[in-house]
C-alpha cells in the first residue's frame, strides 16, 4: 500500500510542475509543449529518486506515466484535473501509474 501511494505522489508532483510550467504556454487542448513535457519528466524523477527509486528505474517509470497521460488526457483535461485536485483520483491517471509502475519492479 504505501509503494502504491508513494508512486502516486511521483506523478502528482510531477504534474503540479507540468502544470506550473504551462502557464505561459500557448497550446490547443490536444498538445502537450516540450516544455511541459520536460518539466514533468525532471520533476517526476527527482521525486522517485527521492523516494528511494534508482536513476534509470524513475526514468523508465516517469516517461512510461507521462506518455499514458498523455495518450489518455487531452492536454486541456490535464489542466482541469490537476487545478480542481482530482488528478491523483482519475481513473485514466490510476490506471497509467498502476502500469507505469511495472518500471519499477
Amino acid at each position: 500500500m504505501r509503494r502504491r501511494f508513494v508512486r502516486t505522489i511521483f506523478v502528482v508532483l510531477a504534474a503540479s510542475a507540468l502544470l506550473a510550467s504551462a502557464g505561459a504556454v500557448s497550446v490547443s487542448a490536444a498538445d502537450y509543449p516540450r516544455e511541459v513535457k520536460q518539466s514533468f519528466q525532471k520533476s517526476c524523477v527527482k521525486a522517485a529518486k527521492s523516494g528511494g527509486v534508482s536513476g534509470a528505474k524513475a526514468e523508465a517509470y516517469c516517461r512510461a506515466a507521462l506518455n499514458c497521460i498523455q495518450d489518455k488526457l487531452s492536454f486541456k483535461r490535464f489542466k482541469q484535473l490537476t487545478q480542481n485536485g482530482n488528478f491523483a483520483s482519475n481513473k485514466k491517471v490510476k490506471a497509467c501509474i498502476k502500469k507505469a509502475s511495472a518500471k519499477l519492479e
